[in-house]
């Protein structure tokens, strides 16, 4: 009796997640683009801690971009870096007066030194239009400019692409299964933007406007949850009713280091996925999707003990479904052929990667740079009821 229910509800949560990568594709062939010319005052905002390898070209990066650079501003917040990140900072800041440094203060008080240090960048800044990354990213020279052009009158969000940048033959098992997995997060995501839904959005490549920042309180709402300057950040602003969309112009998109291990991919995988239960109220059509889709995953992992043909066909839905998203997506993202080769091996490891992630992810067994999320009912309580 148990094993047929199990065979029911996995062949029903695997035809749902088919469904849904149908009406992924049909977005992405249906994509409406729209872009304002009108030029804004922008601060550009990244918070570093240790990151003296990767600074100099990404603000030489900022120095080469296209916008006009009257209109533009850099505010770095060196959080305790205890490298030469200070140093880089002080010496392009002497270069170039549009860019500006400061040490955050009170890192050790605060439970997300993230959002403490963006919090205290954006209050230096001035710009009509935020717009985040993180110090180890590598944006196109067009990066700001087309950003920018994203933002219609009515729009108060725009949620960007970003990929890892490696050297494919060089690059480690852990590091191509992240390209890949990152990929197919995006792939997620801006399927959900093309469909009109807005689920998720990542912090390397962000921009919301100073008023609708000002709107929600800044990140007072969230400021007790170790992680969700982006995810949950956005979900307050779709919750005050406004605009978000996604930036789908190649011009936009950025490049991030790869990661070394697989420890650390743990680890910010559980992060991620330790915002699902505040989405219960915060996004209930999101916590619903990644509740079915957690036990669609368990359900395939049982089913290859229980029944092997119904495995085989849980299984098959998934690769059908994945695969006609990448067709779709490939004008969009570049997915380049290589990938589809070592799809097979990472759907395969992602489906367990994703159960453990996902349930260690709802008890906060993670570290985020030398920080641990404290269980608070009351806090979460908090967020889930503020309008």
């Amino acid at each position: 009796m148990l094993a047929t229910i199990v065979i029911y509800v996995t062949l029903i949560a695997g035809s749902l997640y088919f469904l849904l990568s149908v009406i992924y594709s049909w977005s992405f062939s249906h994509l409406k683009r729209k872009r304002s010319f009108t030029k804004r005052l922008v601060s550009v905002i990244i918070a570093c801690r240790n990151e003296e390898n990767t600074l100099p070209r990404l603000l030489t990066l900022l120095v080469n971009q296209t916008y006009p650079k009257d209109l533009f501003e850099v505010i770095v917040a060196n959080d305790e870096s205890d490298d030469s990140s200070e140093e880089i900072l002080q010496s392009f800041s002497n270069k170039f007066d549009y860019i500006k440094y400061f040490n955050v203060a009170e890192r050790e008080l605060a439970v997300s030194p993230k959002k403490n240090a963006l919090t205290q960048a954006i209050s230096r800044s001035k710009g009509e239009i935020l717009l985040l990354t993180d110090a180890d990213c590598f944006p196109k020279s067009t990066w700001i400019e087309s950003m920018v052009q994203a933002f219609e009158d009515d729009v108060s969000m725009v949620a960007g692409y970003s990929s890892t940048e490696i050297d494919w033959k060089k690059a480690s098992f852990v590091q191509k299964f992240e390209h890949i997995d990152l990929l197919c997060l995006y792939i997620g995501l801006a399927g959900g933007f093309a469909m009109g839904k807005q689920f998720t959005a990542v912090g390397q490549n962000l921009a919301y406007t100073r008023k609708a920042y000002e709107q929600v309180g800044g990140f007072s709402k969230i400021n007790h949850l170790i992680s969700g300057d982006d995810c949950n950040f956005m979900q307050l602003l779709r919750k005050e009713g406004l605009k978000i969309k996604f930036n789908f112009e190649d011009d936009s998109f950025v490049k991030t280091k790869a990661i070394t291990s697989w420890k650390k991919l743990f680890n910010q995988h559980s992060r991620w996925f330790s915002n699902l239960k505040l989405m219960l109220k915060l996004n209930t059509e999101f916590f619903l999707i990644l509740a079915a889709l957690f036990i669609y995953y368990v359900g395939i992992v049982i089913t290859m003990f229980i029944d092997w043909r119904v495995f085989v066909l849980a299984l098959t839905l998934k690769f059908i479904g994945e695969l006609q998203m990448f067709y779709f997506s490939y004008p969009i993202f570049k997915v380049h052929r290589r990938l589809i080769w070592f799809y097979p091996v990472w759907m395969v490891i992602q489906t367990i990667f994703n159960i453990l992630t996902i349930f260690i992810g709802q008890f906060n067994w993670f570290v985020w740079h030398g920080k641990k999320q404290k269980n608070s009912k009351k806090d979460n309580n908090e967020v889930l009821d503020s309008r």
